[in-house]
Formats: structure tokens, sequence, C-alpha cells
């Protein structure tokens, strides 16, 4: 949807939004974005089982948290979750 607000909000009739974006980034053993991660695809699974999408590729999403850690730590690799995007409007 990130890529999409402007034109969203032009088709809603609202004025030109305000876009700000963050992310999440960090590594090491001890980083809290592996849970994180593991949580978000969790709640997705059920929509993407319904959708067709296969997560069979990430394994086992119970042991995803200990895999990335174990993974990013031994090779040394930071980690970066997907960009979140907000907008925003002052209607007078």
């Amino acid at each position: 949807m990130a890529s999409e607000l402007l034109h969203t909000y032009a088709k809603a009739g609202l004025p030109v939004p305000e876009l700000v974006g963050e992310f999440v980034a960090g590594g090491g053993p001890d980083f809290a974005g592996y849970p994180w991660l593991a949580n978000t695809l969790r709640s997705l699974a059920p929509m993407a089982r319904r959708l067709g999408i296969s997560l069979g590729p990430l394994g086992d999403l119970d042991t995803l948290v200990q895999r990335l850690r174990t993974e990013a730590a031994g090779e040394r690799r930071d980690f970066w979750s997907p960009p979140y995007v907000g907008a925003f409007v002052r209607v007078p």
C-alpha cells in the first residue's frame, strides 16, 4: 500500500499527504527484531494459506526466531525490516 498512498488520498478527494517512513534495523543474538519478524509471519500465515501463498520455504515458524539468531550471528549479518510508511493530511 505504501507505494499507492499518494494516489489513494487523491482518489479520496484529500490533499496530497505527507509521508513518513521507517524500518527496524539491528543484529546480534539479542536483537528484538527476530521475534518481531517471526510473530509477524505467524500472524499472516492464515491469510497466506487462504490466498494460496506458501510459507513453506521459511520452514517451521515456531523455530524461526532461533534460526534467525543463529544464522544472523553466525554470518555476522544485519537485520532490516520492510519499511513502514504512514501518511497524513490536515484538512482545513
